[in-house]
């Protein structure tokens, strides 16, 4: 399934219109109050873009998402082999971290199961950033579903916003963002953010095993 991200031309107007439908779409009073907190908190933080290593960036997100892992869990990193820079809104791209680094624990709790995040320069000079982990996984009807707004297979007080969110802002920062899963092997999330010389990639692809 392919679903095609709007123009990075504006990216204060791609993260408003993701977040305004995404508030649209809420099922109930209570849903709606959480997408509202969630754009108020987005718009008054956020910042102008700047000059952002992602190594730094990814080992606090994952010294912050390993509070979070029970005994069992695994967290494992594999940096970069050189420097990785990208110009981007640095608030924008830790958030969208922290919440598909943590989505990614809590897959892994489930059985005591390993989350590998892995980041990579593109040829471009852009980067490539992989969060991985053996969970449960998703079949296929419900990866069709992923990026829907409110939906959830959780039985916690999960939202179900928090990929959407995630979306927007991969998309916000002139990035692509793509599901891989599968059950019960787990799943993949793959960030890719270009640099000057990459070719501009601004769709966001859900890629499903079989």
């Amino acid at each position: 399934m392919k679903e095609q991200a709007q123009s990075h031309d504006d990216p204060a107007r791609v993260l408003t219109d993701a977040i305004d439908a995404i508030v649209a779409a809420a099922p109930n009073a209570r849903a709606r109050k959480r997408a509202e907190t969630m754009r108020e908190a987005l718009t008054s933080l956020s910042g102008a873009p700047e000059t952002v290593d992602v190594d730094e960036l990814t080992r606090v997100i994952m010294r912050i998402a390993a509070t979070e892992a029970q005994s069992l869990t695994r967290i494992v990193y594999v940096p970069p082999t050189d420097e990785v820079s990208v110009f981007v809104d640095y608030t924008k791209l830790s958030l969208a971290l922290l919440h598909l680094v943590t989505n990614a624990v809590a897959a892994a709790n489930i059985a005591g199961g390993e989350v590998r995040v892995a980041v990579h320069r593109s040829v471009g000079g852009g980067v490539y950033i992989e969060i991985g982990d053996d969970g449960p996984g998703m079949g296929r009807s419900t990866v069709m579903q992923a990026f829907r707004p409110f939906f959830s297979t959780r039985e916690d007080d999960s939202s179900g916003i928090g990929l959407p969110f995630a979306r927007a802002l991969i998309h916000a920062i002139g990035g692509c963002l793509a599901v891989e899963s599968a059950e019960p092997v787990g799943t993949i999330v793959s960030i890719h953010i270009p640099g000057f010389a990459d070719v501009h990639a601004s769709s966001v692809v859900t890629r499903i095993k079989h």
